[in-house]
């Protein structure tokens, strides 16, 4: 919106520059322009609701000349409806912002619930299974965010390996030790 406003003063009044600078802070910044400026542009407030929020900025037709009364009544009605526009823009720029963040808050949310059923469900489940068993798995959480999981179950063997004296359908108690990382290829 804010371009098209420029765009069209600056074509009806057959301006060399004309701008939009919106207020951040204590500073403006050119939101959009369309020619290029001639000496000092004409700077006019846009106000919205007794807050100065951008400045109109207007280079005259030629340098060292001024606008006219007529014109310069019209600048100032343009400048306030420019105001109020700009600050439509700003609050539709700031709802898309406040969504983008609630969007991705929602989105980080739900990888957390993901995440936290499936941990939950699958060690709350490996407990349940292991006290009915009568066997003890401890789950902790480590410091960097891992999770550290100790089971003591009963094992049955099917067919003992011969060195290991245990006869068929025996129970041994084996603890599960987590697996040493394998070299791949170089």
């Amino acid at each position: 919106m804010l371009p098209a406003i420029v765009q069209t003063i600056g074509q009806a009044l057959k301006l060399p520059y004309a701008a939009i600078a919106l207020k951040q802070g204590d500073e403006y910044t050119i939101a959009t322009a369309t020619g290029a400026p001639i000496g000092e542009p004409l700077a006019l407030p846009l106000v919205y609701q007794q807050e100065t929020i951008g400045r109109l900025l207007l280079a005259t037709r030629a340098p060292g000349e001024s606008f006219n009364p007529a014109d310069q009544r019209l600048l100032d009605v343009l400048a306030r409806q420019a105001g109020v526009v700009a600050h439509a823009v700003h609050l539709t720029a700031d709802l898309q912002r406040s969504r983008e963040r609630l969007v991705t808050a929602r989105e980080e949310e739900r990888r957390r619930l993901r995440r936290d059923l499936h941990d939950g469900l699958g060690l709350a489940s490996m407990r349940e299974r292991a006290t009915e068993l009568g066997r003890t798995c401890v789950v902790e959480a480590l410091p960097d965010g891992g999770t550290r999981v100790h089971a003591r179950l009963p094992v049955v063997s099917v067919a003992p390996p011969p060195s290991s004296g245990l006869e068929s359908g025996s129970t041994a108690e084996r603890e599960l030790m987590p697996e040493q990382p394998v070299a791949g290829p170089s």
